[in-house]
C-alpha cells in the first residue's frame, strides 16, 4: 500500500486567522515553550472568556480555513494571547506576510532569541 502524502499547511506572521464567535485578526510570530509545544502569539482582546476559543487559519484568496489550535493564554492588558499549536501539520513559519509590496511580499527572519523579561514587548 502506498504512503499517503502529508499535506503540511504553511501560516505566514500575519497571515488571517478567525476565532469562532469572535473575531478576526493575524498570528504575530511563532513561539515554543520549555516543553517543545508550538504557540502562535497574536492579540489577546480578540479571545473570550467562558468558552473554548478555537482558532482557524483563514489565507488571503483561500476559501478554506484550516484548523489550528485554541486560544490557552490571552489578556487586553498587556494585549496578547497564544494560541496552542495543536495540529501536526500546520506549521508556523519565520516569514513576514507582506502582501502590500510587489517587491517584497514576503519578509525573511533571520535570527532569534530567547525572550527574557527584558525583552517583554519586543517582537523580533
Amino acid at each position: 500500500r502506498p504512503k499517503r502524502s502529508i499535506i503540511n499547511i504553511g501560516v505566514l506572521n500575519g497571515d488571517g486567522i478567525h476565532i469562532i464567535r469572535r473575531h478576526y485578526s493575524s498570528v504575530g510570530f511563532a513561539a515554543k515553550d520549555g516543553a517543545n509545544r508550538i504557540y502562535g502569539v497574536t492579540t489577546g482582546h480578540c479571545f473570550a472568556d467562558n468558552h473554548t476559543n478555537y482558532v482557524f487559519h483563514t489565507p488571503c484568496y483561500s476559501q478554506q480555513p484550516y484548523f489550528i489550535g485554541t486560544g490557552v493564554i490571552y489578556s487586553e492588558d498587556p494585549d496578547v494571547g497564544l494560541i496552542q499549536v495543536a495540529e501536526p501539520n500546520i506549521k508556523l513559519s519565520a516569514t513576514i506576510q507582506n502582501s502590500d509590496s510587489v517587491e517584497y511580499p514576503r519578509l525573511f527572519i533571520k535570527d532569534s532569541r530567547i525572550i527574557t523579561d527584558a525583552y517583554i514587548g519586543a517582537h523580533l
